[in-house]
């Protein structure tokens, strides 16, 4: 038997008769009738006291009980506007376990209702598009469409909770399904390297705490694979390792890399939750597998990440510099409190929302000798592209360093821009010393759609 989606809805306003309260339950209903798959589970968030970092450490039992509920369930729905600052300062920076922020990788919808008579006009217009931007800053991966803002709330219930709108409702349902479409991509399906004509090894790795996480091993034919180059692929906070085999295929049929993927904690089908300290830990694990491997540990070492994997990358490697022969970071920010002013300005002086630092800006001066490639979307709408020339400019290696800017990538699609693995190949062959890929057959003009 499919096992439901557990769908944890969360309401921003704790008034009785609030109206986005009236629209979570109508949602549940929805859901009942409209998509058996799942089913919304409201958390009551009525107990939680006002937020105090002081006891981060040692929360209260109605913290630790929502934060439970939260990491129990497969998506989050929010319904907004509402006093959600505080319900998610609790469950990002408290600890529970090993569990650490359990809003962290997964699925969320947002829906809203306010009295106004346009979306604009209303208070769920204008919270949607703070809580959406803050949602980045959380490492979760939203819905986009439908928008579901319902106007005129005063008048837009009828008394048996249903909606006057059916419009409303047809878009509830519909952001419902998207939901849970977006939860199967992230979590159940995961392509595999077959799907794109190459051979592979499903490992699953043990990380220093015990968590069993998922790795593709792509090792080039027995005969040469220990001469050519291994890149370890570290992905974004979006999706998993099996959505980024189209970019895989590129290292490993025309640079003719091995290749090795891995799956965070919690995401695919790996087991635990993300945090700060467990990626690190995921990294860590698959750096060192590929140094113990039979054919791999002899390999040029090259360490690929890309946003909040360019970050993984760079405090991989400075505290593995002896073990990695190169670094290549596409679109990464500078540190998670240097990020969340230019995603949320009203935000600036309130950093400390999300427990992630990721201080790639310090760690990237730790590094002495490794070469480092930049790449760098020129329209990057999501991190300031400003953030990369910092890091270049920080970088201080003998080994040389590259800042290629790709003219026209955007957070998402700079990996597919024509000039993308072109740039890469120059930088095998300047900063490692050999030639490794034949121009002419570099997937350039690829089409590649990664999640961030």
């Amino acid at each position: 038997m499919t096992s439901i989606i557990r769908i944890a809805g969360i309401c921003g306003s704790l008034r009785k008769e609030s109206s986005n309260k009236k629209l979570l339950l109508r949602a549940q209903q929805l859901c009942s009738k409209h998509v058996p798959e799942a089913r919304i589970d409201i958390i009551d968030w009525n107990q939680l006291p006002v937020y105090n970092e002081d006891l981060e450490e040692d929360p209260p039992k109605s913290v630790l009980k929502f934060k439970e509920e939260i990491g129990d369930s497969d998506a989050i729905l929010f319904a907004t506007p509402g006093p959600l600052k505080n319900a998610i300062d609790w469950a990002s920076r408290t600890k529970l376990g090993n569990r650490g922020d359990v809003f962290a990788g997964k699925p969320v919808a947002i829906i809203g209702a306010g009295p106004g008579s346009y979306p604009g006009a209303s208070g769920s217009g204008r919270a949607q598009l703070v809580l959406r931007q803050t949602l980045v800053v959380l490492n979760m991966v939203a819905v986009n469409m439908p928008s579901v803002m319902l106007t005129g709330s005063y008048k837009a219930f009828k008394e048996d909770g249903s909606l006057e709108s059916e419009v409303i409702e047809e878009k509830i349902v519909q952001i419902l399904k998207e939901l849970v479409n977006l939860n199967n991509r992230l979590k159940i399906t995961v392509p595999k390297p077959t799907d794109y004509g190459m051979l592979y090894i499903n490992e699953l790795l043990e990380t220093k705490d015990g968590v069993k996480i998922r790795a593709y091993v792509c090792k080039r034919i027995e005969e040469d694979a220990n001469t050519r180059p291994t890149v370890l692929m570290l992905h974004g906070s979006g999706g998993n390792m099996g959505h980024r085999l189209p970019i895989a295929e590129s290292f490993y049929k025309n640079l003719k890399c091995n290749v090795m993927l891995v799956s965070y904690r919690g995401y695919g089908r790996s087991d635990g939750t993300p945090s700060e300290n467990g990626l690190r830990l995921d990294a860590q694990a698959a750096l060192d597998y590929i140094r113990k491997d039979n054919i791999l540990k002899d390999t040029k070492v090259i360490v690929y990440g890309q946003a909040l994997g360019g970050a993984v990358a760079i405090d991989l490697v400075s505290r593995n510099e002896s073990k990695v022969d190169a670094l290549i970071i596409e679109n990464t920010f500078l540190s998670i409190p240097k990020v969340i002013p230019h995603i949320v300005p009203s935000l600036r002086y309130l950093t400390f929302i999300c427990s992630e630092i990721w201080p790639s800006d310090s760690n990237i001066t730790k590094l002495r000798s490794i070469p480092i490639l930049f790449l760098s979307g020129s329209k990057d709408e999501l991190i300031p592209p400003q953030h990369m020339k910092i890091l270049y400019e920080l970088a201080n290696t003998s080994g040389g360093k590259m800042f290629q800017e790709i003219e026209n990538g955007s957070h998402y699609d700079t990996v597919s821009q024509p000039e993308y693995f072109s740039k890469i190949g120059e930088f095998f062959t300047r900063m490692l010393g050999e030639e490794l890929y034949e121009k002419d057959q570099l997937l350039d003009n690829t089409e590649i759609e990664t999640p961030l």
